[in-house]
């Protein structure tokens, strides 16, 4: 997620991101620096839900994305992080989830709260030849067309 956000922001963007897991964070690092993101992204170990998101002092987020088991105990941190009119996205896999950010965001004077849900269904086509019996025995027998070329 963190790649795709800086890409999005550019060379004239940063992204910050948080993570509580201290080996993932250093594997982030490692693959940020690897792809030439150093400067553009700064990636730190932080508990989002009991510190916030320690940005740098004067920096404000445009925007916020949580990806947490429990994102509604990051809202308060959130909304303290992001510029005046920022935007949060959240993104939740079950509808609890959903409901209790929902009521965390309106609680902190989030507005126009709206949810997606995000459905990827696969569909494979495979063809298949069947016999399919006639009903109708009776019936005159089928004319074989040719084709030419």
């Amino acid at each position: 997620m963190t790649h795709s956000m800086a890409r999005l922001v550019g060379p004239s963007g940063h992204v910050y991101s948080f993570d509580f897991h201290a080996p993932r964070v250093a594997q982030a690092q490692e693959e940020v620096s690897r792809h030439g993101m150093a400067r553009h992204v700064t990636v730190a170990c932080a508990d989002v839900y009991a510190a916030g998101f320690a940005l740098p002092a004067g920096v404000w987020a445009d925007g916020v994305l949580l990806d947490l088991p429990n994102p509604w105990l990051a809202v308060a941190h959130a909304r303290e992080a992001l510029k005046e009119r920022g935007r949060l996205c959240s993104f939740s896999p079950c509808v609890e989830q959903v409901s209790k950010t929902c009521d965390a965001l309106r609680a902190h004077g989030f507005t126009d709260v709206t949810t997606i849900e995000c459905l990827v269904r696969h569909h494979e086509i495979n063809k298949v030849a069947q016999d399919v019996p006639r009903c109708d025995r009776t019936a005159a027998p089928r004319l074989q067309r040719r084709w030419s070329d």
